[in-house]
């Protein structure tokens, strides 16, 4: 996916990897509104000044009405060591039914302690020991917990960095969520001081604080813009003058807060970048770490990074990070299910298909996947072949057609990565390194890079560099600034050299040539067709979900329909183009109109996959010309569990450790392990994490050996416990 500092791209492109993945699916209903929330909300005056948790019940109740129920365990000053003591909070968690439970630690982090006249925020340990305790209840409770990260004092603005990590460093630890109130109030009072947050004693909230907190809590819990939400509140006062820590006052309802509507926009605008900004960073964070450390060959720390729980709002990220991980260390069964659980949420379970859509299956041609490619290649200057980033079978099967595609006088493989100059490099020396390009850690993935390379095939970068200025912020202008990128750098090649053929090689949406979704989002392949007048034709690749009614439902309706599906095959429509109305003969039978729907020319299915572990590699593995390396870790008396072995080509040499594996495996309790590589010579490395479990590090290797097509090689490897 992008550039040449590998960092910024994968973030860039994981920004966008949830619509991407998606999109190509039929349009799913929204989910439905969830039943009652119940938040309860523990803290001090600055929840219950103008009695926080009735405006934000209200402000939510606005937009989706009898949704949430709040209530508050609160006392004046209070820590949460404080609250902890007295037993009515931890009581109250203990009862149950609550979705949420808001935890607010007091302003100067325990009691205040005065400097020149300034309170000053004390060591957050306190804080951070009874936050694990509340946790924990609330974790028992069934609740998630969320952190109320409250501002500095008006008088100490260099506070606000100190309560940040504090409140930021503890959600981390505990996978909680955490709403950057503080944050927030920062950026009003820096852009619109007018506008004032602070009460005379410049330390509570005035009614326009609580409104702009309760919009934070909004956009936190709720991921929606709060824009439109009304500016005026009414409700009861909270009366501090009893014990009842929940009490309203007896009377009548009074307007909490009353702001003007450019107001309250301004204040909802600045809650909701808050939010956002606090949830990118948080991604390019867990983002950095784990990718870091597999870019340079630490595949087993960046794994122990990237399975860390992240919070909500990071957790699809890192489960499609963690999918596209263990996919590479060999363990696709555990890849395809966090795939599947970060696609959860977005996702439907299918219908059974009725016998109208299996007779259409039955009647309907399957074509070996290979002649489909092929076919399209004889008949048309730009063939798009698409890529599901976590199914590594899609770049195996590519990387075996690349001499055929050779032989029909295709020229350039258009790649969706941002930097040529690393293209070029493999074309030097034919060496692919983990940093190569943003996948280039993964075996399949250097493989593919290969394959194009030995055919003689010219590798262009087509995707963006995210460092040749700024970058749209919003999705669905990230999205078109992408596509539109891509397309134009498509065009570009074409325009290099009239006539000559391209494959054009791209995950999931981009390969679609026509508008998708709801909002009608034109991905690559669409609008590279309307800018250079030239029709592409576009090949979908498909495999199992590990759940068949997680499944694309062209994929579930072919296999449930043939299931002797033993190889991939193809299926394409009997149509010449896109162009024009398309036929009834497409249009009525269920097979054909939802494959015009995904806006693809053909689709190339591939078989259900069987069981996998270290030993047992899946079948597409040993396609073609390839060898097996197999045999045990030894250690001592210690179990040999939780090691890599990689094999690597002797001729691309590895002094940096950064050159890309062909092929490898985590051991499982045994020990034992299986590699399949193609014929040639390959040396094995074995690693496992440090003591500090930081980084990998090499505790054994067996010297270049030759592996012979249809050989079975056991090789038992000696290894050190730790290095």
């Amino acid at each position: 996916m992008i550039a040449r500092v590998l960092h910024s791209s994968l973030f860039f492109a994981l920004l966008l990897v949830a619509a991407v993945v998606f999109a190509a699916a039929s349009p799913t209903k929204q989910p439905p509104v969830a039943s009652k929330q119940r938040i309860l909300f523990v803290g001090n005056s600055y929840t219950y000044y103008n009695n926080l948790p009735a405006v934000f019940e209200q402000l939510g109740n606005a937009s989706r009405p009898g949704s949430i129920e709040t209530k508050m365990v609160v006392a004046g000053g209070a820590t949460l060591k404080d609250l902890w003591d007295r037993g009515e909070a931890l009581r109250t968690i203990q009862q149950g039914g609550w979705t949420y439970v808001i935890l607010q630690e007091q302003s100067t982090l325990g009691r205040p302690r005065i400097e020149n006249g300034i309170p000053q925020i004390n060591e957050p340990s306190a804080f951070h020991e009874y936050a694990r305790r509340f946790d924990a209840e609330i974790k028992k409770a069934g609740a998630k917990t969320v952190f109320y990260m409250t501002w500095s004092r008006q008088d100490s603005p260099q506070n606000q960095a100190k309560l940040t990590a504090a409140y930021s460093s503890i959600a981390k630890e505990l996978g909680a969520i955490l709403a950057p109130v503080g944050l927030a109030w920062q950026e009003v009072v820096g852009g619109k001081p007018e506008l004032t947050l602070y009460l005379s004693d410049k330390s509570h909230p005035s009614p326009a604080g609580t409104y702009l907190a309760a919009c934070v809590f909004y956009a936190t819990l709720f991921k929606r813009d709060p824009a439109g939400l009304p500016p005026r509140v009414i409700g009861k006062p909270f009366d501090d003058s009893h014990d009842d820590s929940s009490s309203t006052k007896e009377s009548k309802d009074v307007e909490l807060v009353s702001l003007t509507a450019q107001d309250a926009r301004f204040l909802q605008q600045v809650a909701w970048k808050s939010v956002r900004t606090q949830t990118e960073a948080k991604s390019s964070s867990l983002f950095n770490d784990s990718n870091t450390l597999i870019t340079h060959g630490s595949y087993l720390a960046a794994l122990r990074v990237i399975q860390q729980p992240a919070d909500s709002e990071g957790e699809s990220t890192r489960l499609q990070m963690s999918s596209w991980f263990l996919s590479a260390v060999g363990n696709y069964g555990e890849a395809q299910r966090s795939f599947n659980d970060s696609a959860a949420k977005r996702r439907q379970a299918l219908q059974e298909p009725t016998e109208k859509e299996l007779d259409s299956v039955r009647r309907i041609p399957l074509l070996s996947a290979e002649e489909v490619v092929l076919s399209a290649v004889k008949g048309h200057q730009v063939v798009i072949l698409n890529e599901a980033h976590h199914q590594p079978e899609h770049r195996a099967f590519g990387a075996r057609l690349m001499p055929q595609l050779a032989a029909l006088g295709v020229k350039f493989v258009a790649i969706e990565t941002g930097d040529q100059a690393s293209l070029d490099e493999i074309a030097k020396t034919g060496v692919v390194k983990t940093t190569t390009d943003v996948y280039s850690w993964d075996p399949q993935r250097a493989d593919l890079l290969r394959a194009i390379v030995r055919a003689g095939l010219k590798l262009i970068a087509i995707d963006v560099n995210p460092r040749e200025g700024a970058q749209p912020q919003s999705g669905e202008d990230r999205i078109a600034f992408r596509e539109s990128n891509m397309a134009r750098e498509l065009q570009a090649v074409v325009d290099s050299e009239p006539g000559a053929k391209v494959l054009v090689w791209v995950g999931f949406s981009h390969a679609l040539k026509t508008p998708q979704g709801q909002r009608g989002t034109e991905w690559m392949a669409a609008r590279f067709w309307k800018s250079a007048m030239i029709e592409p034709y576009s090949i979908y690749q498909m495999s199992d979900e590990d759940n068949l009614a997680l499944d694309d439902p062209i994929y579930r309706l072919v296999v449930t329909g043939r299931p002797d599906l033993k190889r991939p095959m193809g299926i394409r429509l009997p149509i010449a183009s896109f162009a024009g109305q398309i036929p009834p003969q497409v249009t009525q039978d269920p097979l054909y109109s939802s494959l015009a729907k995904l806006g693809a020319d053909a689709v190339i299915v591939h078989p259900l996959k069987t069981p996998t572990s270290a030993t047992q590699r899946p079948a597409w593995l040993a396609a073609g010309d390839t060898a097996e390396i197999g045999g045990r870790l030894t250690c001592g008396h210690a179990r040999c569990m939780g090691y890599l072995v990689q094999a690597v080509r002797a001729e691309d040499g590895d002094a940096d450790g950064m050159t890309a594996p062909v092929d490898q495996v985590v051991t499982r309790d045994d020990g034992e392990y299986l590699l399949r590589v193609p014929s040639g010579a390959y040396k094995l490395r074995v690693s496992t994490l440090d003591a500090a479990a930081t980084k990998d590090v090499l505790v054994g290797s067996v010297p270049a050996a030759t592996y012979r097509s249809n050989q079975r090689a056991h090789c038992d490897i000696h290894v050190s416990r730790r290095a």
